[in-house]
Order: structure tokens, then sequence, then C-alpha cells
């Protein structure tokens, strides 16, 4: 069932508060029917967010949350930030919506209120909502501790992947659907204005999803070399510099990681969408003289 309602673009009306976004107030509306049953708990909520994406297409009109495998399921960073910030906005106290939390949710379009009402109305407990979801979606429950599985052996060998226009959790599911064990960041500097990216946040995610982090710091390109990248021409001038400099003086740790390569299943990870617009093409490249194939995801 998808929603086709316009009224998810309207303008809110002017405040001199904070305005919440259509997720959040998605959430309000979402936990708040849950409360009147009493059923509310943040995994209850964790899977119907996620159903509301998959099987009710809030995604197409308003950047909604992502998920990831993670201990029970599908898992949502950005869930559990948004819940911080609403307890933050007075909206919620613990689990319980405040009568401020209950209004808010109300600020929503009809289609998704019906939505909102729909996957509540599918299932009575959230045992139930779990057990659709992992029937339905098992490609989620491959971290699962509801599930025993034993590990199963991946072909190693090497990927790239750009964070740019992602957030934390559709980044760590690409990950894990693509069975990555080591993340290699090739950045100079591992550090972003996302912070999810910069390298400490980056390993404690990582982490929890049993992926290792190795920062090759030495392949990547100072930042003082990366100013004025305003034509293809000058990146491409760039990457020559690179491919002639930069990468021949650092064939120790290019070594080093195709060692790795040759027993685990490596990303080489760095900010660009497009591989082609950065470094790790380069070093993809050197790779596939060396013998390896190099997908990227």
């Amino acid at each position: 069932m998808a929603y086709h309602g316009e009224g998810f673009f309207a303008n809110p009306p002017p405040s001199r508060e904070r305005p919440l976004l259509r997720r959040q107030r998605v959430l309000l509306s979402l936990a708040s029917l849950l409360s009147q049953r009493g059923r509310v708990s943040r995994t209850f909520l964790d899977k119907l967010l996620f159903l509301l994406k998959e099987e009710y297409s809030l995604d197409e009109h308003m950047p909604f949350y992502s998920f990831y495998p993670y201990n029970y399921g599908p898992f949502s960073q950005l869930f559990y930030y948004d819940l911080r910030k609403l307890k933050d906005a007075g909206c919620l106290l613990g689990e319980r919506v405040t009568p401020l939390g209950v209004e808010k949710g109300q600020e929503i379009d009809a289609g998704v209120t019906e939505a909102v009402e729909d996957v509540v109305n599918r299932f009575a407990t959230e045992e139930e909502a779990v057990k659709y979801v992992y029937s339905k979606y098992p490609e989620y429950t491959v971290k699962s501790k509801l599930l025993d599985s034993a590990a199963a052996r991946v072909e190693p060998g090497f990927f790239t992947i750009g964070y740019e226009g992602k957030n934390i959790d559709s980044f760590l599911n690409i990950l894990i659907q693509n069975k990555i064990t080591v993340l290699a960041d090739v950045r100079y500097n591992a550090f972003s204005m996302n912070f999810a990216f910069t390298e400490s946040k980056l390993v404690e995610y990582l982490s929890k999803v049993g992926i290792r982090y190795v920062h090759f710091k030495y392949l990547g390109i100072p930042g003082e070399k990366r100013k004025e990248l305003d034509s293809p021409q000058a990146y491409e001038e760039l990457f020559d510099e690179y491919s002639r400099t930069i990468l021949p003086a650092n064939m120790a740790h290019f070594k080093r990681l195709e060692e790795l390569g040759r027993k685990e299943r490596v990303a080489l990870l760095c900010f660009e969408k497009d591989a082609t617009f950065c470094h790790r093409g380069v070093i993809a490249h050197k790779l596939e003289g060396a013998g390896f194939e190099v997908g990227n995801l």
C-alpha cells in the first residue's frame, strides 16, 4: 500500500519553536497510537517504522528512516537519535507521548495517518510484528541474536564505496548486505562534516555489526592538494599526480591493502559517490592490474 498524497510537501505554519521533521511527526503519531493500545516499545516502533518504509513507501515522499541488520532485525540509528531529540523537545517522557507530542503527531497528512493506523492494526503484539519481519525480510536478520546461524564463508576481494548522500543506516546496510568484513578508509584525514563518518564514530558503528575498520592514511590525498577541483580536467590532473607520485611513494601501504584483500572482503572508503571523481578509483585500477576484481557499491 503506497501513499500518494500531496500534503507531505505543505509548508509548516510559522512558529517560534524549531519545527519537527516530518519523519519525527510520523514517529509521534505511531507512538501515540501504540500508547493508546498499551503496546508501545522501542522494538515495536522500530519494526513498524521499517514496514512503513518498505510496504507503505513513506520514504518516497519524505526523508525517512533507513535500516540495517542488527541484533533483533532491522535497526535504525536515526530512529534512536530522534527519540532523544523528541525527549529534549518535550514530546516524549520515557516511552510515553506527552500532550505536546500527541498534538505534534496529529500534524501529518490524512494519508499518512491512514498508513500509520493500518500498520498498527495489522499486529496485535510486538512478537507478531517481529515474526512477520523475520519471515518476509530475511536479509535483515543476518546479524540477529534471535536466530541460530553459523557464519557463512564469504569470498575475499575488493569493493569501493563513497558515503556522499548516505546516512549511517543506509551505509551500514550496504556493507552488511554485501558481506563486507573490513572497511579500508583511504581518506588522508578520517574526518567528515557528517560526524557519523568521522573515524571514532565509524569504528563504534562498525564494531557493533562485526566489521573491522582500518585507516590507510598514506593512500589518501592531503587536503591542500584537493583545492580548486572545479572541472573534470582538474580531477584528471590530480589523479595523474597521485598515480605518478603519491601512490608509488606508499607502495608498502598498498601491499598491505593487497594482502588484506586476499583474506577479507574489503570496501575502500572515501567521500565521493562517483569513484570516477575519487582517488579510490585509481587505487581500484591498481588493484585490478594486480589481478583483483573490484566492484563498486
